[in-house]
């Protein structure tokens, strides 16, 4: 009876690690994701002067994604007044 009981407990304990190491796997992933998608967005801007911007398109879509105050100096909502106004 004792090792009946002594091989549950091992069985259970055994159970448990595992799924202990599989969340502490799955949160990793996770964070690793978070982190890569930060670093790239990171890399994405680059711009930040309304003379490297190729359309108005561009210049507010840097402008809402990444709220690059250069873009809009006179605080109207639209960038790049030279590009987007004509």
């Amino acid at each position: 009876m004792k090792k009946l009981l002594l091989d549950v407990r091992d069985s259970f304990f055994e159970k448990t690690i595992n799924i202990i190491l599989f969340v502490m796997l799955f949160y990793l992933c996770i964070m690793i994701n978070h982190v890569s998608d930060q670093l790239s967005e990171d890399k994405v801007q680059t711009k930040t002067y309304c003379y490297e911007m190729e359309s108005c398109t561009e210049a507010k879509y840097y402008l809402e994604k990444f709220n690059i105050k250069n873009l809009d100096k006179d605080n109207d909502g639209i960038p790049c007044e030279s590009i987007c106004k004509k």
